[in-house]
């Protein structure tokens, strides 16, 4: 399905909040939360002992490989973080609201800073700040 899914879309990027197909958007979603806690605790891929059944779930060297070779995005935020800096490089402010799934992004960062949510704060508010878009005078 997620072949499927970057061959009609072109990209990996699957939203948590893809209404097309809820049950992808909640595994690749799974599989992103999964791949980040891996990352914290410091394991590269998860080991399936012999005999025991792999699950759906389970971030096997194989499925890693697999991921890899379609290109899958582990953040969607990074890219769109990628695309807001050009923006900004280019027209000296960030995207209003009306701009469509950027602006969307824009709005959700500025609700997230205003609520300071501790995980906004620590991984993407420092990044923000350069392109001021936690300022309102952009909007």
């Amino acid at each position: 399905r997620l072949a499927q899914y970057k061959e009609e879309h072109g990209d990996c990027m699957v939203s948590k909040n893809y209404k097309e197909d809820v049950q992808l958007a909640k595994w690749v979603h799974g599989m992103r939360e999964k791949k980040a806690s891996m990352i914290k605790k410091g394991v590269e891929v998860e080991e399936v002992p012999p005999g025991e059944q792999i699950l759906a779930t389970t971030l096997t060297a194989e499925r890693l490989q697999n991921f890899k070779i379609i290109e899958f995005v582990w953040s969607v935020a990074g890219p769109k973080i990628k695309g807001l800096d050009e923006y900004y490089e280019t027209n000296g402010k960030c995207p209003s609201r009306s701009m469509w799934s950027m602006g969307e992004f824009v709005n959700r960062q500025r609700k997230m800073y205003a609520l300071k949510h501790p995980k906004y704060m620590n991984t993407r508010a420092p990044k923000m700040v350069k392109l001021d878009l936690n300022g309102h005078h952009n909007v």
